[in-house]
């Protein structure tokens, strides 16, 4: 082989290489502009009380989508997300609808439409006396959407969160995540089932030391989060709402925590 072939030979591999190395990036997807996300939020979620108020839907999107803009400017938001949702007849049908509500801005924020989607993985649990699997793990978001219209709110006599700790931190352990584990526990922040001590302890096993976890609860129209903040493990990671004005800025701090923005 002549010099001048090798040569040419040489350029082509590195050219080749080139290539190779830049096609990771060509296959990322670039987020939808902003027009059309507002678009997808509205048609996504229809029954979604929050989108359709007629007072505060507008500025409910507007804010969504700021949040989406700094996730993109994040590099995105991946974790292993699970929810639990209190199914309890100790919750009324409209703080129930509050709860799935909520979870679908959340999810819709953090990663619908974004290009991340299968960097997430999903999963919710019904909890009361018996839990009942809401939604299983999966990276597709439109799922959980799915699973929303179709929901059906058990009304248990027993409130019992310990099973639905366990069922997240199983869901984990079988997906193998090392990472950006987190849970996010709805409902009147109480438990009338067993010992409290029982969801305690599943916590715990959930948190560091023994996991990489986080645990983050959402208390809806409840003062007392004594029980919430002993599952937590966090005063600052127990969330209270009473007022609807409030869940603008609750979204925000939910999914800056879920994402990891800082």
């Amino acid at each position: 082989m002549t010099s001048s072939t090798c040569l040419a030979a040489c350029c082509a591999l590195i050219l080749l290489l080139s290539l190779a190395a830049a096609q990771p990036n060509a296959a990322v997807k670039s987020p939808p502009p902003v027009a059309q996300r507002k678009a997808d939020i509205r048609a996504r979620m229809k029954t979604n009380a929050f989108i359709n108020d007629p007072v505060r839907g507008e500025e409910t999107v507007r804010r969504m989508v700021a949040l989406q803009d700094e996730i993109i400017r994040n590099g995105g938001c991946n974790p292993n997300l699970c929810f639990g949702i209190d199914g309890s007849a100790q919750i009324s049908e409209e703080d129930y609808g509050l709860q799935l509500d909520f979870m679908a801005l959340v999810v819709a924020t953090a990663g619908a439409q974004l290009g991340f989607e299968d960097r997430m993985n999903i999963a919710a649990y019904q909890y009361g006396g018996a839990l009942k699997a809401f939604l299983r793990p999966t990276s597709n978001v439109e799922r959980l959407f799915e699973a929303i219209e179709n929901a059906n709110f058990r009304k248990s006599r027993f409130t019992f969160l310990a099973p639905a700790i366990l069922a997240c931190r199983r869901d984990f352990e079988n997906l193998f995540a090392e990472d950006a584990n987190k849970m996010v526990i709805m409902g009147d922040g109480r438990t009338n089932f067993r010992s409290p001590r029982l969801a305690i302890n599943e916590a715990r096993m959930f948190l560091p030391p023994y996991n990489n976890g986080a645990i983050c609860a959402i208390t809806v129209k409840n003062p007392d989060v004594t029980f919430l903040e002993k599952v937590t493990q966090d005063k600052a990671r127990v969330l209270k709402i009473d007022e609807s004005k409030q869940f603008l800025d609750l979204l925000e701090t939910v999914v800056r925590d879920v994402c990891d923005i800082v």
